[in-house]
């Protein structure tokens, strides 16, 4: 899943304007490390690992944000970017008081949830893997729970009305809020 990515990164209460720019001034060191050979999943595990470093959540959030973010990304490389090494995916993160949030973009077409009966999320309750089935017709690989388990790992999975860009967005440090859900159904 080749591309390169761009991260902006912010960070609201902007206190401590040197180590945002050696965190930016880093990534952009390693950026051309990101600019992987077609489909391949380095760049995206290097930047999820990335993120890790300079966030600072707690390991429950931190660990949802990151699976939900790193499957996010995955289908915007291989679905939007087409796995073609000159294919752009943006990415935006921001870490405000009480919540992060990322935004992904791609070069794609874009989609709408019900057009997508190959994926998981598109299941009804009573047929909890009839997309399996389709996605074996279409001759698409194993899998199609990426949107479903991100949808489940945070508060908020917002599509842009053209469908090739996404918000994830975790709440944290709430009274009364839950980490993570207690069993992803």
């Amino acid at each position: 899943m080749g591309g390169s990515v761009r991260l902006k990164f912010r960070e609201s209460n902007r206190k401590n304007e040197l180590e945002q720019f050696k965190i930016v001034r880093r990534f952009a060191q390693a950026r051309s490390q990101w600019r992987a050979a077609l489909c391949d999943l380095g760049p995206a595990e290097r930047l999820v690992q990335f993120l890790d470093e300079i966030g600072d959540l707690p390991d429950m959030e931190g660990n949802a944000v990151g699976t939900a973010f790193r499957e996010i990304l995955l289908n915007a490389m291989e679905y939007g970017g087409k796995c073609q090494p000159n294919q752009n995916v943006d990415i935006s993160y921001i870490r405000a008081k009480h919540m992060v949030m990322f935004r992904v973009k791609d070069p794609g077409e874009g989609f709408s949830l019900d057009e997508i009966g190959h994926a998981a999320i598109a299941n009804p309750d009573e047929d909890p893997i009839r997309h399996v089935v389709q996605r074996e017709a279409k001759g698409l690989r194993p899998g199609g729970y990426g949107v479903l388990w991100a949808q489940k790992l945070v508060d908020e999975l917002i599509y842009g009305e053209k469908g090739n860009e996404v918000l994830l967005v975790k709440y944290v440090d709430r009274p009364g809020s839950a980490a993570v859900p207690a069993s992803v159904s």
